[in-house]
């Protein structure tokens, strides 16, 4: 590859090598929770690959969503474990002389009919989750409120 393929990060860098295995180094890092960084997107291309872990994380990744499909890139990998495995195939050696395109069809997230990545968007995103926790806590707390309204007025 030419160029680097870029990285949609809404952590902070030191954790790349943690959740990625792979160093900044290899990667256009581009922060979805600062909108200056969304600049890095204008160089994109068709063929740029973009990896994106943690779909819908960061402040700002709606707008870094909309460079990426507007720059008609071919190869948006969403998803940690989709990530993760494409990585751990691109550092093996046997398949070096491989094209990105030919290691993404191997794995089965290209489709071969429209040659365009299959992109995987977690079924629950963060802000779903937030939401369920909250109105849990909120239960909890209503039915606390309940309980001592009855045992400390009793309401005939």
């Amino acid at each position: 590859m030419t160029t680097k393929p870029v990285l949609l990060w809404p952590k902070s860098r030191s954790e790349i090598a943690v959740w990625l295995g792979s160093n900044e180094e290899h990667f256009l890092v581009v922060e979805t929770n600062k909108a200056a960084e969304i600049r890095h997107l204008y160089q994109l291309t068709a063929d740029t690959p973009v990896f994106d872990p943690f779909p819908i994380a960061g402040t700002h990744y709606r707008a870094c969503l909309e460079h990426v499909q507007g720059s008609g890139c071919r190869f948006h990998i969403a998803g940690l474990a989709q990530c993760r495995t494409v990585l751990v195939r691109l550092q093996d050696r046997s398949i070096a002389r491989s094209s990105f395109e030919e290691l993404l069809l191997a794995l089965g997230y290209l489709d071969p009919k429209a040659r365009r990545t299959m992109v995987v968007i977690p079924p629950d995103p963060w802000w779903l989750v937030w939401w369920r926790f909250a109105i849990a806590e909120l239960r909890k707390w209503w039915e606390a409120v309940a309980q001592f309204t009855r045992h400390h007025f009793k309401v005939s």
